[in-house]
């Protein structure tokens, strides 16, 4: 198993005190020349690395004080709102949602790589159901991925200030830049399907906060990536990443040579990205300390084509 930091790239920190990340103030604005002044459309260095791993290894990971640097300041503003957002999100009211102390909004749209700068993301309208007029999202994952839930999941949509933020676009974008070029066609890279994932694992007493499959797996989209956001009062939550043949198998039973990493992500901004194509993975429940009441809240980014194609798919077209 690899070792995560093998896999982090060889950046400078941009705070010297790491502690304040973790404070309730997380996003200030970002010094004037913190960044090196780059030519127009090429991401940052942080994320040109990122990108590089991910291509290399299957899978990439950052600390959060070294991808603050790749982000704009509104982009920090959006994170901030989102960390309070996902700790205040709706209960799942899936089936075992609320059993494993899941809160979740999910939402999506079509990302066009060649739109103006700001304008690339354009979400999707939610759905509304008859009757009430409640706006909900839904979200199927293909035939195998996950069999916990094999019918389309309803999931309450992203608050409209969250989406109409022009931090939201930056986030996407940066989501989109670590992703290399061979994870899509390039008939298809042009224009994507993105999918917002607003996660809130809570626990408290004894009851842990599961994830949903609570064993190794792909989700179906090509690229995956986890953003934390806040960790508060918890144990546990390691990513685990373990070879694909070991997709939906509980941890338990995946030989420890099959196991490429083991992380946690701890501060905000730390993040996490998997090939679907490549490698599967885990998160760990999380505890509560001393049985009191705590939380692990993330955002999740995932691009996939527009053409009807999983990530099983692509494998077999190639």
């Amino acid at each position: 198993m690899t070792d995560a930091t093998s896999v982090r790239p060889n950046s400078p920190d941009t705070l010297n005190n790491h502690d304040e990340l973790s404070k309730v103030e997380l996003a200030p604005q970002l010094a004037p020349g913190i960044a090196p002044v780059l030519p127009a459309g090429r991401p940052h260095l942080t994320m040109e690395r990122y990108r590089d791993a991910l291509e290399r290894d299957g899978y990439a990971y950052e600390k959060g004080e070294n991808i603050q640097a790749a982000l704009s300041a509104p982009a920090l503003d959006w994170i901030a709102m989102a960390r309070e957002a996902g700790n205040n999100a709706p209960i799942d009211q899936n089936p075992g949602g609320r059993e494993a102390g899941r809160r979740r909004y999910y939402d999506g749209g079509i990302y066009q790589r060649r739109a103006a700068a700001g304008k690339r993301f354009v979400r999707c309208s939610p759905c509304v159901a008859e009757g009430t007029g409640h706006e909900f999202t839904t979200y199927q994952q293909p035939p195998g991925m996950n069999r916990d839930y094999v019918a389309e999941r309803r999931f309450a949509p992203f608050p409209a200030h969250l989406l109409d933020h022009p931090g939201a676009q930056d986030i996407i974008d940066v989501c989109f830049q670590a992703t290399p070029s061979s994870l899509f066609p390039n008939q298809a890279r042009g224009w994507l399907k993105v999918g917002l994932h607003l996660i809130c694992l809570g626990s408290e007493g004894a009851r842990p906060g599961i994830s949903s499959p609570n064993r190794a797996h792909v989700d179906g989209e090509l690229s995956t990536t986890i953003i934390m956001l806040d960790r508060y009062n918890v144990i546990g939550g390691e990513s685990l990443v373990v070879e694909r043949q070991f997709a939906d198998t509980h941890p338990n039973e995946i030989p420890f040579e099959a196991r490429r990493a083991e992380l946690t992500l701890k501060r905000p901004l730390d993040m996490l990205t998997v090939d679907d194509r490549r490698l599967a993975h885990y998160v760990f429940p999380v505890f509560a300390r001393n049985n009191t009441k705590g939380h692990r809240t993330v955002l999740l980014v995932d691009f996939t084509p527009l053409s009807p194609e999983t990530s099983d798919q692509l494998l077999e077209r190639e």
